[in-house]
């Protein structure tokens, strides 16, 4: 039996069935809309809205690696800092101009190759002298760009901050071959070279000339050598040598060199086999002002020098004696050796002075758990104070600051910065300042008059005179 319907009922029927079409068709738009954008995110062609993107902002993360420079003001520029930062997941450092205030980056060198722990550069004038490898780039201060570029024979040695030196119109580079090269600060040509014997602990400027340690093939020992800075002639020979009792002991390359740059006092301690010797050598005229020398069994002569080596007092040398079982003092008027201090149960090392009082760094033999800051009496040698210092896997260090000393530990869990000011003549606390870290990778500091600079991924000012420190620089 067949039903008839009206025009007006089919009319109805077709209206639903277009209506249950267009929100079907909508309900499916939708759905593939949604599983586009889940597409496209999972592909990372599109991100949430930050600020240039989301991979440029991971890529310009950056953090500071190694000591700064602190580049002092001049008529053209305001001072500011050069430091190593690595940017985002690359580990290629460059070399990056802080300035202003806040410091912001000016500008960045090159990325280096990232084959060796950066050489801190080295700043005269307008230049910075920059090496990579074996190659030396002269950049401009002002915007970073290069003035010329020479390859060196060798890389700088590893960890030979003194290696790069500025001159009068001219740099000076050691390089782990044995040789000492000096380029034309105008434009990097090659002005002489000269092979040296050994390869000395460092290099020096004195009285404007680069000078280096090296072994004479003639006579076994070792000697200062002052090069002419134009023409790299020989232009002068200081060789330390003492004879007490027919024993000889001559300079070694890695034999301690004090310069006093105010009076050009140069001296010179040495001697391991049978007895310790001290002189103080006249660097203008090459001429031997005192020489002391003190037999080992009895004087209590170090055999080896600790990595800090001796301190250089207005009117004498601190040192510890053999072993670290006592601070010994050298009268630089005379070269009469005393002895300060002796510890059985310390190992001692002088690590700064002010005024009167020498700071002391105390470790216990017998304890690997904790370390301790002596204040002592630079004269008489009286212990005037001691300060704990807890190691707790921290890092530390201390140093001179006005009318006081800095101690400042990192501390582990959370990464935290401690600072201490200890009264120079009784050591009590004067101030002391806790911060939050976001790095526990300390790499470099950097002591000033005034400041200490610190690189914990970050960049960290420590005041001496308030012991307040302040993040100076941090990545964005």
């Amino acid at each position: 039996m067949r039903v008839a319907r009206s025009s007006r009922a089919r009319a109805g029927c077709v209206t639903g069935c277009l209506t249950r079409l267009m929100v079907g068709l909508l309900i499916f738009g939708l759905l593939a809309l949604i599983a586009f954008t889940v597409i496209l995110v999972r592909s990372n062609r599109i991100a949430p809205p930050i600020t240039g993107g989301l991979s440029e902002a991971l890529e310009d993360q950056r953090a500071a690696i190694g000591p700064v420079s602190v580049v002092p003001p001049a008529s053209d520029y305001s001072g500011g800092l050069l430091v190593f930062t690595t940017r985002g997941n690359s580990p290629r450092p460059a070399l990056s101009y802080l300035d202003g205030d806040p410091p912001a980056v000016r500008w960045d060198s090159a990325p280096l190759s990232g084959e060796q722990a950066p050489i801190p550069p080295a700043l005269s004038g307008d230049l910075v002298y920059l090496t990579d490898g074996a190659r030396l780039q002269a950049l401009s201060l002002t915007d970073g760009e290069r003035r010329w570029s020479a390859e060196l024979s060798a890389a700088i040695p590893p960890g030979c901050a003194t290696c790069l030196q500025p001159l009068d119109g001219a740099v000076a580079a050691l390089t782990e071959d044995q040789t000492l090269q000096v380029l034309s600060a105008e434009d990097g040509e090659m002005l002489w070279q000269a092979a040296l014997q050994t390869l000395p602990r460092g290099l020096s400027v004195i009285g404007g000339s680069p000078a280096a340690v090296d072994t004479l093939p003639e006579t076994g020992g070792s000697a200062l050598l002052i090069f002419d800075v134009l023409s790299g002639a020989e232009q002068q020979r200081i060789a330390p040598r003492c004879e007490t009792d027919g024993a000889v002991e001559t300079l070694s390359p890695g034999s301690p060199l004090l310069l006093d740059t105010a009076s050009g006092a140069l001296y010179a301690l040495f001697g391991f086999e049978q007895h310790g010797c001290a002189q103080r050598w006249d660097t203008a005229r090459g001429r031997l002002i005192w020489s002391a020398s003190f037999p080992l069994e009895t004087s209590g002569w170090p055999r080896t020098w600790t990595s800090t080596g001796p301190l250089l007092g207005a009117s004498a040398i601190y040192l510890a004696g053999a072993d670290g079982a006592a601070i010994l003092a050298i009268d630089t008027a005379s070269g009469s050796l005393s002895t300060l201090l002796r510890s059985a149960a310390y190992r001692l090392d002088p690590w700064a002075l002010e005024d009167d009082t020498l700071l002391v760094h105390a470790e216990r033999r017998d304890s690997l758990e904790s370390d301790e800051l002596w204040g002592i009496d630079a004269v008489s040698g009286e212990l005037l104070w001691q300060h704990p210092i807890t190691r707790d896997n921290s890092s530390w260090t201390a140093h001179r600051a006005a009318n006081s000393f800095a101690a400042i530990q990192l501390l582990a869990d959370p990464p935290r910065l401690q600072v201490a000011l200890l009264d120079a003549q009784r050591g009590v606390p004067l101030r002391q300042r806790t911060v939050p870290l976001g790095s526990a990778a300390w790499t470099g500091t950097i002591w000033t008059e005034d400041t200490a600079w610190l690189t914990i991924g970050a960049l960290y000012a420590v005041d001496l005179r308030t012991g307040i420190p302040t993040q100076v620089w941090s990545p964005p």
